[in-house]
């Protein structure tokens, strides 16, 4: 008969309960692996964009609309309302990148 060991036994549990799906089929791991792909907010003072783009923006609450837009963004020039009046944004507080947009359904 095989040792006892409650340390081994916890872990095998672990590593069980890790692979079993929870939702929608998926395990832990893989619901993980997900929400480390999900966009997350950035401090625009932590960094900026580096390619020109629409962004997803926060304004901040010391600002006429507090809330989030999709905003165009111009490396080394600047968050804009629109890039035809090119009036600037100066009040973005954080910004993530857009999701990809959603397939197309097969007919």
């Amino acid at each position: 008969m095989a040792e006892f060991s409650l340390e081994k036994t916890i872990k095998e549990g672990i590593e069980q309960a890790m692979k079993e799906p929870i939702a929608d089929g998926k395990s832990i791991t893989e619901w993980a692996a997900i929400g480390m792909k999900a966009p997350r907010w950035i401090s625009v003072k932590d960094r900026l964009p580096e390619k020109p783009g629409r962004y997803l923006c926060w304004f901040g609450k010391n600002t006429f609309a507090v809330g989030a837009s999709i905003v165009p963004y111009i490396p080394d020039l600047h968050w804009f309302a629109s890039l035809e009046s090119l009036e600037r944004y100066e009040n973005v507080t954080h910004w993530m990148p857009l999701p990809e947009p959603p397939k197309e359904a097969e007919a």
